[in-house]
């Protein structure tokens, strides 16, 4: 069993800081490509995310830290409400392609704040994932948490097979985590209990020593809150730890005979007895949620599905499971993946009309596609219905032609379109029922449309409808097998998922005439039941 956890805030906030427009969901499409490239090879996708931004009553959801502590990322500015819609939109599209998400439960804190409610973040989920996994865990088994915080680095283990994928793709292991922190990541939080947390609010604590003019040093930082933490903790009888000067420098300024460790000792001088309990408090994250991970365990699969997105919705912060579509078996499947992935982070996407504009001019200037679209109207189209779907401009372009005034689109894109649909269940061929004189394809819809069946296609067929004449008769005639095939998928996919293609064609119905979204009679030899 092979999970990838993801911080999803984490990875969403840096898709949309790298630059974002509403309209055509830039940062929603590069999120959900950063964590798909990152499960290739996984059995599950988890998603940690952070509660809510309110309850439904209007109460607002803050972290349990809040509580210990007012100035908690209280200097983080609101990102607004079309971040938090479109970071709704990408744990739903998410959770369709069978990613299970998690939040935290409610919690109950010593400290009351009227209007709000308390709850753990995404990193407190994914902690006590970790801690659920240990216990769980048997052969062949391991955790990847894809994250941009380095709180999360005191979770990895290399026996337990725990690691951290940081969003730049670089694997964190014990090794990595001691060439940043110095100590390994079970005393991470006790580092950053010293050294503070910039982005989290809280600073760090102040030099024990000081400058050459009298003045106070810098806070202290990873390196030194390193040196300390070890020097009280795995210092050897006998053996002289490089903190020893600031030890020494500490201890002569208070009880010569103090047992308190070095941490501590810092903590009383500098900012009293509830310092490092407070700092301890804030880096450490909660391994005691009730969360139930049972659904982590529940028909595993070699590769998560990449369907379409569905309708967002903000649920209420207690864990969701949505059953995951069986992957397909196709060698469609490889291709449908590269074509329907949202745009990658480097795609050279336009994120408004102007650049779409100058693109389509781009592409009808450069020749390449000219063959297919024309003009740069026909490109500019294309450019518009891919952003539509949250996909690759130039991948789309590949499969659109400009036929008889009108787009077409190949039926492999097609085909992909469907099997990438939440409500697909199964839609594949059947290759003992494909040959050169027929194909078939099995298909199963769910939903309020629920339908299942076998759809056949004939030579017949195909005469009946023009195909073996003109343009496209060559490739009819020299591969008809392959030509039966997309035909037969085109045409059951046009039949049972036409609110999904929206009247879409290819290139040889179009050239025929043979565009019919709801055909007036069935093949012979369809079977077809309620699902």
């Amino acid at each position: 069993m092979k999970i990838l956890a993801v911080d999803i805030s984490s990875v969403f906030r840096r898709a949309w800081e790298a630059g974002h427009d509403d309209a055509f969901t830039v940062a929603r499409s590069r999120a959900v490509t950063k964590v798909l490239d990152a499960a290739s090879g996984f059995d599950r996708i988890v998603i940690a995310r952070d509660p809510p931004y309110s309850l439904p009553d209007g109460t607002r959801c803050v972290s349990f830290r809040r509580a210990l502590y007012d100035g908690y990322k209280a200097d983080r500015v609101d990102p607004g409400e079309a971040y938090r819609e479109q970071l709704r939109g990408t744990v739903e599209e998410l959770r369709s392609r069978g990613a299970i998400t998690f939040v935290s439960p409610r919690m109950v804190m010593p400290v009351e704040r009227d209007g709000w409610a308390f709850f753990g973040e995404a990193d407190d989920v994914l902690s006590s994932l970790a801690m659920w996994f240990q216990e769980k865990r048997g052969e062949e088994w391991s955790l990847r948490i894809l994250t941009g915080d380095t709180d999360l680095w005191a979770l990895v283990d290399d026996e337990l097979m725990i690691d951290v994928i940081d969003l730049d793709g670089k694997t964190i292991m014990v090794d990595a985590v001691v060439d940043r922190f110095g100590v390994a990541p079970p005393l991470v939080p006790e580092v950053k209990a010293l050294c503070g947390d910039k982005s989290d609010g809280y600073k760090p604590f102040e030099h024990p020593e000081r400058s050459a003019n009298g003045g106070a040093k810098a806070g202290i930082g990873p390196a030194l809150a390193a040196k300390i933490v070890l020097s009280a903790v795995e210092r050897e009888p006998g053996e002289r730890s490089g903190a020893d000067g600031v030890i020494r420098a500490v201890l002569a300024a208070t009880d010569p005979g103090c047992e308190l460790n070095a941490p501590a000792i810092l903590c009383l001088k500098h900012h009293g007895h509830d310092g490092l309990r407070l700092g301890r408090q804030l880096a450490y994250m909660r391994p005691d949620l009730q969360i139930d991970y049972s659904s982590v365990l529940e028909e595993p699969r070699r590769k998560p599905i990449r369907p379409a997105a569905p309708d967002v919705q903000d649920d209420a912060p207690v864990a969701e499971t949505r059953p995951a579509p069986p992957a397909t078996s196709t060698a469609l499947a490889v291709a449908q993946s590269a074509a329907l992935a949202p745009p990658a982070r480097h795609s050279l996407e336009p994120v408004n009309m102007g650049q779409a504009i100058d693109l389509a001019k781009w592409m009808d200037g450069s020749g390449l596609f000219r063959k297919n679209l024309p003009s740069p109207g026909a490109c500019l189209m294309v450019i518009g219905i891919a952003r539509s779907i949250g996909m690759p401009v130039f991948l789309a372009a590949q499969h659109a032609f400009m036929v008889q005034g009108r787009l077409g689109w190949s039926a492999q894109f097609q085909m992909a379109l469907v099997q990438s649909h939440p409500t697909t269940r199964r839609f594949a061929f059947v290759n003992d029922k494909c040959n050169d004189r027929a194909a078939a394809v099995s298909f199963e819809r769910s939903g309020p449309h629920a339908v299942k069946g076998v759809y056949p296609f004939t030579i017949e067929d195909a005469q009946k409808a023009g195909f073996l004449d003109g343009k496209h008769s060559g490739q009819w005639r020299s591969r008809p097998a392959i030509m039966l095939r997309w035909a037969a998928a085109r045409e059951c996919a046009r039949l049972h998922w036409g609110d999904i293609l929206w009247g879409m064609h290819a290139p040889d119905e179009i050239e025929h005439g043979g565009m019919v979204d709801n055909p007036g009679e069935f093949p012979r030899g369809m079977v077809v039941e309620e699902a």
